[in-house]
């Protein structure tokens, strides 16, 4: 419940965070999401049709209006070079991530093995405890 709490205040929070810009809001695909009654959003999604690629151009022109458009071609290398080192970089993190995520795999196998067995350890223990209490009390098992 707690995990499900978390997540509503995170897409509250987003949503908030979205609201400031026009073209998220008045999108299709977000009167979609947010609006929609349907239980299969990703097949509503789907649905709608493709934008060509001027339309798209367009609409980031009409929204981002202060991106520079006289760009040279000695900077827009230097932003590849730039994109490419942080692509190699996200690669070596996910490849860390993916490795953390097999040993948190394994830590929760091993955590849950313990707790299933742990009962049964303990239950020995008192056993164990309460035997020997008997023979050094009594001199007898």
């Amino acid at each position: 419940m707690e995990f499900i709490m978390d997540r509503m205040v995170m897409l509250e929070r987003w949503l908030k965070d979205l609201s400031k810009y026009d073209h998220y809001i008045y999108s299709p695909e977000f009167k979609i999401f947010t609006r929609s009654t349907k239980a299969d959003v990703d097949k509503e999604l789907k649905e709608l049709p493709l934008l060509k690629p001027m339309i798209i151009l367009e609409k980031y022109r009409l929204n981002f209006k202060n991106i520079d458009h006289n760009v040279t071609h000695q900077q827009v290398g230097r932003f590849k070079e730039a994109l490419s080192v942080y692509q190699q970089f996200l690669k070596k993190a996910i490849n860390q991530m993916e490795k953390q995520q097999k040993t948190l795999e394994h830590l929760k196998s091993t955590r849950e093995k313990e707790l299933k067995w742990q009962p049964k350890l303990l239950r020995n223990f008192m056993k164990f405890e309460k035997t020997s209490m008997n023979f050094y009390a009594d001199g007898q098992p």
